[in-house]
């Protein structure tokens, strides 16, 4: 047996959470030993995991308490209701203020050791197996011969696809409050970071339509072998609408139910069906409020005078704050704020904004060519920023 001096240095090299849990699961004598050191092992290896992610997870860890407290007081009214205002304005600080100290370090000292076990658990149960179920189905969308393997997800890939699905969550939770929080959430985004939120949320969409198309549009009320709420089949359009609102828990349970019984009984857990507007309403909302002369007052990058000016925007690497190269590509390397209804929609069913250089120039660029000729296809010598011009 190893000392227990090792097996704690053992523990604390592991990067990613998903492995350290899948060996303190697997090993009494690491369980045992992790035990001895859980919040420091546990604080140190979700750091490194999510990175500079932790943000948004701190984020959606203080969104999603704030919905709890919203249902515990439904008496209050939403556009009184003031505890999510704090998390936003800690968020739009955090995104934008990490000059001389990391964001995820401010964003960590915050945190309770409940809130750091909650994190954690929302990674592992939720968001860890989805980033690799959506980075495999946006490459299945790619519509080439033979779609390209995912293999190990790079970093940058990574990190945008976490921090899209973690944005997705943030989003979902805050349809409980006013309308302007929503605003002030996406206006603190790059339009490429916009784009990766509205990914997830077609992928969503799309799977979502799937399981419906499956099992629910075949149904009849009136002669199931189980009762099945009426509403389910009378009004599908609407649940349909309600099942996304409720954000990644739901689509990840509802991507992997098989059997009809199952499905129905899913559905019928939870009625509080919310039908407030989605995201792609939102971020389209949002872009034509800017064309009109009303510019997101809660904006702190100011996309808009910056496509005005053609500022040059060349590829600077995968980086965190930089463009991916698809993005750079579309627009020619010149800053564009422009984003949802102008971009094609099937860009978005490959995840387009999520890939790096290194996957996007493989096979001789085979992915760079389907994502030039599907643009050309939807705006031939047109540049869609022109009509806003």
């Amino acid at each position: 047996m190893l000392p227990a001096e090792l097996r704690d240095l053992i523990l604390s090299h592991i990067v990613d959470l998903s492995d350290l849990s899948a060996l303190v699961h697997a090993s009494p004598v690491f369980y045992q030993q992790y035990r001895f050191g859980r919040e420091r092992l546990l604080c140190q290896c979700l750091k490194r995991t999510l990175g500079s992610v932790f943000v948004d997870a701190y984020i959606r860890q203080a969104s999603s308490r704030a919905v709890e407290q919203r249902v515990a007081k439904l008496h209050v009214q939403p556009k009184r209701f003031s505890a999510i205002r704090p998390v936003l304005r800690d968020y739009m600080e955090l995104h934008i203020s990490s000059q001389f100290v990391p964001a995820e370090d401010v964003a960590f000292q915050r945190c309770s050791i409940d809130d750091i076990t909650n994190i954690a658990s929302f990674y592992l149960g939720v968001v860890h197996p989805l980033m690799t179920d959506c980075a495999t189905l946006f490459l299945q969308n790619l519509g080439t011969q033979e779609p390209p393997e995912l293999g190990s997800l790079r970093d940058m890939e990574r990190t945008r696809l976490l921090r899209a699905l973690y944005r997705f969550q943030i989003f979902q939770d805050l349809l409980d409050f006013d309308h302007t929080l929503r605003t002030w959430f996406l206006g603190i985004f790059h339009p490429w970071e916009l784009e990766e939120v509205h990914c997830i949320d077609q992928l969503v969409r799309a799977k979502h339509n799937w399981v419906f198309d499956s099992h629910i549009t075949q149904m009849n009320p009136t002669t199931p072998k189980r009762k099945v709420d009426r509403k389910i089949v009378d009004d599908c359009v609407s649940i349909l609408m309600g099942t996304i609102s409720h954000g990644l828990p739901l689509f990840q349970a509802l991507s992997r139910v098989a059997k009809e019984g199952a499905f129905i009984d899913l559905l019928q857990e939870d009625n509080r069906w919310r039908l407030s507007p989605t995201i792609p309403v939102a971020i389209n909302r949002m872009k034509h409020d800017q064309v009109r002369g009303h510019p997101n007052p809660f904006d702190p990058l100011h996309h808009e005078q910056l496509e005005r000016a053609k500022q040059r925007m060349p590829f600077l690497g995968d980086e965190e704050k930089t463009p991916p190269l698809s993005w750079v590509i579309i627009w020619g390397e010149t800053y564009s704020n422009t984003y949802g209804d102008d971009i094609p929609s099937v860009l978005r069913d490959w995840g387009y904004v999520f890939w790096d250089k290194e996957r996007l120039m493989a096979k001789g660029g085979e992915m760079k060519a389907v994502l030039q000729s599907a643009w050309l296809d939807a705006w031939p010598c047109v540049d869609p920023r022109d009509k806003y011009t």
